[in-house]
């Protein structure tokens, strides 16, 4: 599992923080920077973080069937490097490096996601890195998780 999260790192779009788990997932829904004392939005602790994502990872899980089917059902067509060929040689070539990176990282989520069969009990950084693309704190006091795959859970936490 510790491949699978450096390979997801290497896809993030922005930093990553190696300090903080957090660091590098969560940002203010009001300016859409990373979220910090700056942001108007309420503040948590790395604490209640946890507790909120296990929280939404539970909801994820009672998903969880749909949610692989439609992953599953995607794949084929985003994955289709034969597809890709009749355009240009730099492109394809490009796709095909992004394409078999959305794989693996769909396959790894998939993966974890099939291995849960209930409740998590506790926080788990590693699985929370390959399950979780962001966090959003809005300021009526959600935070929204975007899963790997897309999914978006709401969790009110006040």
């Amino acid at each position: 599992m510790v491949q699978v999260e450096m390979k997801n790192r290497a896809l993030l779009p922005t930093r990553y923080s190696g300090r903080k788990v957090f660091g590098s997932k969560i940002k203010c829904g009001d300016c859409g920077s990373f979220y910090g004392s700056k942001c108007s939005t309420p503040s948590y602790s790395e604490e209640e973080l946890k507790e909120f994502s296990l929280k939404a990872m539970n909801l994820l899980i009672t998903e969880k069937e749909e949610i692989i089917y439609n992953i599953e059902s995607c794949m084929a067509d985003i994955c289709d490097i034969k597809k890709l060929k009749a355009k240009q040689e730099e492109i394809t070539r490009e796709l095909a490096i992004q394409v078999d990176a959305i794989q693996a990282l769909l396959d790894n989520f998939i993966n974890e996601l099939q291995n849960l069969d209930g409740p998590i009990a506790e926080f788990d950084e590693v699985l929370f890195g390959v399950m979780v693309s962001e966090l959003e704190a809005k300021n009526d006091n959600t935070i929204i998780f975007r899963f790997i795959d897309g999914t978006e859970i709401p969790i009110k936490v006040k």
